[in-house]
């Protein structure tokens, strides 16, 4: 396994906020910064897992695409504003690796035509007149924003305090890491 890492040094400032002895009194708060090393470490053997799963990936991808294209097609919105802050919304809720959600807004003349049976549970108020309706489609993400992604996927994010008396290095701490899992296990 071949890991690459970027590290970065910051102070981490925090607020604590105590109750005061005296009932009627102000809150206590007391601030203090805390010296912090991040590492953004990229781990070739979890991009191996991660390209051999691509397939299965790409299946279940498909499928919870399908189901949100049913969810939210049929959903009516009474206001451009209310159907563009749902487009956004649903494309940020719904990331996928393989998969790009597109959600346009769309101008609909006449009243929501109701179907048999149950309503869903996201149905809408009933409206008469004009209103918005989301076109949405999921499009397949290009083989450089796919290999951007399947990096990002493969890369964590450690955090350590910064200390003087600090005597291990950055390249030591990710496989101390990596053994932690013995120590945690004995403890469940």
């Amino acid at each position: 396994d071949v890991y690459s890492f970027m590290a970065f040094d910051l102070d981490q400032d925090f607020t604590l906020v105590t109750p005061s002895s005296d009932p009627q009194g102000p809150p206590i708060k007391e601030s203090f910064s805390v010296p912090v090393r991040a590492l953004r470490i990229h781990s070739t053997a979890l991009l191996r897992t991660k390209i051999r799963t691509l397939k299965r990936t790409k299946a279940r991808e498909r499928i919870a695409a399908k189901k949100v294209l049913t969810t939210w097609r049929s959903h009516g919105y009474t206001c451009e504003v209310d159907a563009l802050r749902a487009a956004e919304r649903m494309t940020q809720d719904h990331t996928w690796i393989t998969l790009n959600l597109r959600a346009i807004p769309r101008r609909v003349t006449g009243p929501i035509k109701r179907r048999r049976g149950r309503p869903s549970k996201q149905s809408s108020a009933p409206m008469e007149g004009n209103h918005y309706r989301l076109d949405l489609s999921v499009v397949s993400v290009s083989k450089k924003t796919l290999d951007a992604r399947l990096h990002a996927q493969s890369s964590y994010i450690l955090i350590r305090t910064r200390s003087k008396d600090w005597h291990i290095s950055d390249s030591e701490l990710i496989p101390r890491y990596k053994g932690l899992y013995h120590n945690e296990h004995g403890f469940a």
